[in-house]
């Protein structure tokens, strides 16, 4: 189970400079079986608490030039992370497009809960470019493009995770020590470098006041010779003077498999070279996913100190498939949500 709460709040300073801040805790608690012996005896329990802060600002140069900046720092007991970033946003052609940019830095850590000396470093870089253009009265168009390269130590690699391991199968076991204990599961390790590469088109019409749909693709490459693509469609309508908002989205995923992935490794025997990058997770096998949700939410005006409170409910169905990933070739979820907005 995972239960999370989130406070964030915006003051303006003045009318050029706002900051905005949040707080979050996450509290995950269960039990989960890994590919190890307490896999025969019983589940693992698993019980830990996430703390993340955010703070950010927003400086408007003039009516048409914005600079923004954020600092967020996360902390759980195997991990923590501290990033920065800045950006920046014009207005041009008679406030007809606007070109966005921003860089960021992320410098993580990931650690093993029960091995104090045990840590692997991982920094990544981010740049970002944006352009957005009014085709029309009612029409708008939009492109972005995102480079990221992230480097990690040598122990398990960039995104791998320190508590996975992945099956062996030794095909020939005539060669191995009589004494020699035989190996079923090696930690999971990735490449120690992914750079990355994404391109996204995306167009919103509007049909009439109140009424609007929203369209994207977006194609994905990495060095890893991960391949994708995502397609997503939206829509939005209001209703009694913008007090009643509904939203619906559909997104569909489809990806290639990592160069290093399998759905298990094999050697010829206990004397054979162990394969230097190997990985368990099913997100770098190849995959289809389907996302299907949808929000209502209704706002009151003028309500003791505040002038705008909103309640809203999502809810949203998930779908993936896996097709070489034989321990979970099929995922499904439910998700509901529920969230309170106000404003002073």
């Amino acid at each position: 189970m995972v239960f999370s709460n989130n406070t964030s709040g915006r003051v303006d300073v003045s009318d050029k400079l706002s900051i905005d801040a949040a707080v979050g805790v996450d509290v995950v608690s269960g039990a989960t079986q890994v590919l190890v012996a307490d896999a025969i005896t019983g589940a693992t329990e698993v019980f830990e608490t996430r703390h993340e802060g955010a703070l950010a600002g927003t400086y408007k140069v003039d009516s048409r030039k914005t600079l923004t900046g954020q600092v967020v720092m996360s902390v759980e007991p195997d991990y923590r992370t501290q990033a920065f970033s800045v950006g920046f946003s014009t207005e041009l052609l008679d406030q007809h497009a606007t070109l966005t940019g921003s860089y960021a830095f992320s410098d993580e850590m990931v650690g093993l809960a029960d091995d104090s000396d045990f840590g692997e470093a991982i920094r990544g870089h981010q740049v970002d470019v944006g352009w957005s253009h009014v085709l029309g009265r009612r029409t708008k168009g939009s492109f972005r493009l995102t480079l990221n390269d992230t480097r990690c130590g040598p122990e398990i690699g960039c995104q791998a995770n320190p508590y996975r391991f992945v099956p062996l199968n030794a095909a020939d076991l005539s060669t191995a020590d009589a004494d020699a204990q035989p190996v079923l599961t090696l930690r999971e390790r990735h490449p120690d470098r992914r750079t990355r590469v994404a391109g996204a088109m995306g167009l919103s019409h509007s049909f009439a006041t109140g009424y609007a749909i929203h369209g994207s693709y977006r194609y994905y490459a990495d060095t890893w010779d991960v391949r994708g693509h995502t397609l997503e469609v939206a829509q939005a309508a209001s209703y009694f003077g913008e007090r009643l908002l509904l939203e619906a989205k559909a997104r569909f995923v489809r990806q290639s498999a990592a160069a290093f992935f399998g759905d298990s490794y094999s050697i010829d025997s206990y004397n054979a070279a162990l394969p230097s990058h190997r990985t368990a997770d099913r997100e770098l096998s190849a995959l289809f996913g389907a996302n299907y949700g949808a929000m209502a939410q209704w706002s009151f005006s003028e309500i003791g100190p505040f002038t705008r409170l909103s309640i809203n409910l999502r809810l949203a169905h998930l779908r993936y498939t896996y097709d070489h990933f034989s321990e979970l070739p099929n995922r499904r979820a439910f998700i509901f949500g529920t969230g309170l907005g106000a404003q002073f």
